[in-house]
């Protein structure tokens, strides 16, 4: 959580487990976000879903956050280490 979820945007593929989350609570903690967050969340996923996950610490789901352009594609846990 945290650093990991910022820093996808700077990847340039992403692949989810279905089961995998990504959480920013950097308010929950008093910090400010890092990784760029700040910058490239709102690019990608727009305002109010940036401010949702960096100031609200929202839980995505991986299927939420490939629908938010986070992750680039989501495989069933059963064939995620084949694909």
């Amino acid at each position: 959580i945290g650093l990991g979820a910022s820093i996808l945007p700077l990847c340039d593929l992403v692949w989810a487990n279905e089961k995998a989350w990504f959480q920013t609570p950097y308010m929950t903690f008093g910090q400010s976000p890092d990784g760029c967050a700040t910058l490239t969340f709102p690019r990608i996923m727009g305002e109010a879903s940036a401010n949702e996950l960096l100031n609200g610490g929202r839980k995505l789901t991986a299927r939420e956050a490939s629908a938010k352009g986070l992750v680039s594609q989501v495989f069933l846990t059963s064939t995620f280490t084949q694909e």
